[in-house]
């Protein structure tokens, strides 16, 4: 007969103590994925809930008086002409946005004129699981909505979205604008602070106006006019269609260009200036006028190279004389010629005995510079 006492193995108490913990490890494994299901959940429900409060505060402002009353569900708020049940005269909301939150719930919002401004005030019935009404998924879903919603801390518009001691989501958008940390659509508030575009640009303007100084590391450009009671800068060029004023100072490190007026109290600083009724640049004029003396340097301006212009200059004798010698002059030369970054102004006169250039001060002209 064979024996077993030698034998080895798990026992049944074993057995079970390692059954036992294998499905503790998978109920907490399945409780953990659970509650981050449900967290996951009061995030969407926190979005959708941002998404419709925001879509009130519109319709109140688009409404005004018209938008007081109590609504129901969400068909108010979707456009009648493209949603099967919607009603509203343009799309607050799209139309596949649920009528009830993520636990099925239901809500409802009332609008009331209060304090000069229109309050819409939306409550959301309470979040409930196993009949335990949860809180802690009620404000998980608040704050989601506020971070959703916020600029720099402050919920827009004085949006703000609370839980009762019910466990409900009370969900409020106001048309004031004074508590909006964002520019409004339609200009009811104003900054309190500078405007930091981070390195992008302001499209499509039509006037820009500024009670100090505008800015730019590029370009500035209106379609209309450019104001500003200080002054206006840009790294490069300038633009608007119509007028460009400054209170103070008028810089631009390339060109300002305007379809009327240009003007600045101070000085304009600029590569170049367009002048739209002559269809030429500043620098195309007149640059410089002096009378200057045989011998005198006349400095070379400053052109646009990049429409092809290039320094001029224009010389006309004013006086000349052969000094108390008393010979008749039979003719007189002015010329410039080319001393680099200056002209030399050149004067002699023809008398009997040949061309001759007496002392400077016996010889002057009329110098005007300008550019091609």
């Amino acid at each position: 007969m064979k024996s077993f006492k030698n034998q080895s193995g798990f026992t049944l108490v074993e057995l079970i103590m390692v059954m036992g913990l294998l499905m503790l490890a998978s109920a907490l494994a399945i409780r953990t994925q659970v509650i981050e299901a449900q967290r996951l959940r009061a995030d969407a429900m926190g979005k959708d809930i941002q998404t419709y409060n925001s879509a009130v505060r519109s319709f109140m402002v688009d409404k005004g008086a018209s938008s007081v009353g109590n609504y129901a569900g969400v068909n108010w708020l979707k456009h009648a002409g493209s949603c099967a049940a919607g009603s509203a005269s343009k799309a607050y909301l799209p139309c596949g946005f649920q009528s009830k939150t993520k636990w099925d719930k239901t809500f409802v919002t009332r609008i009331a004129f209060t304090g000069g401004d229109y309050v819409g005030t939306t409550q959301f019935s309470p979040i409930s699981i196993g009949g335990v009404v949860r809180l802690d998924l009620a404000n998980r879903a608040a704050s989601k909505a506020t971070t959703t919603n916020s600029a720099n801390g402050a919920p827009i518009g004085g949006d703000s979205y609370t839980v009762d001691g019910a466990g409900r989501i009370i969900a409020r958008a106001t048309t004031n604008p004074g508590i909006d940390p964002w520019l409004r659509r339609d200009g009811s508030n104003s900054m309190s602070g500078s405007l930091n575009m981070g390195g992008n640009s302001i499209s499509s303007a039509l006037d820009i106006n500024a009670t100090r100084n505008i800015v730019a590391n590029n370009n500035i450009t209106a379609a209309r006019n450019l104001r500003a009671n200080s002054s206006i800068t840009a790294g490069q060029d300038i633009y608007a269609s119509r007028n460009i004023t400054a209170a103070v100072n008028l810089r631009a490190n390339r060109d300002i260009s305007a379809g009327r007026n240009i003007s600045a109290t101070n000085n304009m600083y600029a590569r170049d200036y367009w002048i739209s009724r002559k269809g030429k640049y500043a620098s195309q004029g007149v640059h410089y006028m002096t009378i200057a003396r045989n011998g005198n340097y006349v400095p070379k301006p400053a052109c646009n190279s990049s429409i092809g212009s290039s320094p001029q200059v224009f010389v006309t004798p004013v006086m000349y004389s052969d000094n108390s010698n008393g010979r008749a002059i039979g003719a007189v030369q002015v010329w410039a010629s080319n001393a680099g970054s200056s002209w030399r102004i050149n004067i002699r006169i023809l008398v009997s005995s040949g061309w001759v250039s007496a002392p400077s001060s016996y010889r002057l002209a009329a110098v005007s510079t300008k550019c091609s």
